[in-house]
């Protein structure tokens, strides 16, 4: 219980396991599909974001790109994997 006022994040990762820390970052690299095309979350919110601006400066939503969740699948490579 902390009384000290919020202060930055340094507190929570006091608070989560290293497992916990891992499996945070490791969903950088699930899945999604984002037109069609299979890519890893990393790649899909540089999309994601892009889209969003450009939705914005159109007064367009149609230009939006939402990706769709799929299973994981930890042996997928995408074509940005190298």
């Amino acid at each position: 219980n902390k009384s000290v006022p919020y202060d930055g994040i340094d507190w929570l990762l006091d608070e989560l396991t290293a497992s916990n820390r891992r499996g945070l970052v490791n969903l950088l690299n699930h899945v999604v599909r984002m037109e069609g095309k299979k890519t890893r979350v990393r790649y899909a919110i540089d999309q994601y974001v892009s889209s969003l601006t450009t939705a914005i400066q159109k007064k367009d939503a149609q230009r939006l790109k939402l990706p769709d969740i799929l299973r994981t699948d930890p042996f997928f490579e995408d074509d940005l994997d190298g």
